[in-house]
């Protein structure tokens, strides 16, 4: 889809709708799970209309900047050292420049970050079944509208 119609009212479809405190108390996994299943089944299956199968996928996701870091295992306190998820940049570093060398981030550099994530006993373990989709990674299917 093209960026322009990302934002048009007619392209959004809302999938999921849940209460911030509930999503606090229930957690990633119970609240995404069903609206999961649902998409790998459009991604396998498809639905039948009129004799022909239609499949379907997740192309990006439509949210805000706080929505898009909650979704892919950022961190959500932007005073934190790393403040962007495009790249490596620390908040120091834009203190201390305008355009700091920070380095972009990629799907690999990713994985090994949210692997140490997963590892380490102290943070919150995520599992991102918005990676478990066959066309679809939280990294680059984030977009602000």
């Amino acid at each position: 889809m093209q960026k322009c119609n990302r934002s048009k009212v007619t392209s959004i479809q809302l999938d999921l709708l849940c209460n911030e405190k509930d999503f606090k108390f229930f957690g990633h996994e119970a609240v995404f799970h069903p609206l999961i299943s649902e998409i790998k089944d459009m991604e396998y299956n498809g639905i039948k209309i009129n004799n022909f199968t239609r499949k379907g996928a997740v192309v990006f996701i439509a949210d805000g900047n706080l929505g898009s870091h909650n979704i892919g295992a950022f961190t959500e306190n932007f005073s934190h050292a790393y403040i962007c998820r495009f790249c490596d940049a620390t908040y120091d570093s834009l203190q201390n420049t305008a355009t700091p060398n920070a380095s972009s981030r990629i799907v690999s550099t990713y994985n090994l970050a949210l692997k140490k994530l997963n590892e380490s006993h102290d943070i919150k373990s995520y599992n991102l079944q918005f990676n478990s989709l066959c066309f679809f990674h939280v990294y680059q299917g984030c977009h602000h509208v």
